[in-house]
């Protein structure tokens, strides 16, 4: 499915990174077989990136200006919990236009 899934990509002119981030062939060399996002649900993309995004965000955030300023824990987990909603839902919807645009089969049918 995953060599179909990539030609249904190429024949739609995607770039090398954006038919298969980078999280993606990391996770394929660590022996896992996830899919690529332009088949994945909705919410299951924009929970995945969203928190991977919010997390590694709001850390290295927290470790290089906010706990210099003063940002309390609290206000730091607040403000990353912001970001990882707002980053998951913007790359899900990116995902789905690129889906729907290009009419992309269902993960199943390949």
């Amino acid at each position: 499915r995953f060599e179909a899934a990539m030609q249904e990509l190429r024949a739609i002119g995607l770039s090398k990174y954006n038919a298969v981030p980078p999280m993606i062939t990391l996770l394929r060399k660590c022996g896992l077989k996830p899919r690529p996002p332009h088949y994945d649900g909705f919410w299951r993309v924009a929970l995945v990136q969203g928190s991977v995004f919010g997390l590694t965000f709001g850390l290295v955030m927290y470790l290089l200006i906010w706990r210099a300023d003063g940002m309390t824990p609290w206000m730091a987990v607040q403000r990353t919990a912001l970001s990882g909603v707002i980053f998951g839902l913007a790359m899900a919807l990116y995902y789905q236009w690129i889906r729907s645009r290009h009419s992309l089969s269902d993960w199943d049918k390949l």
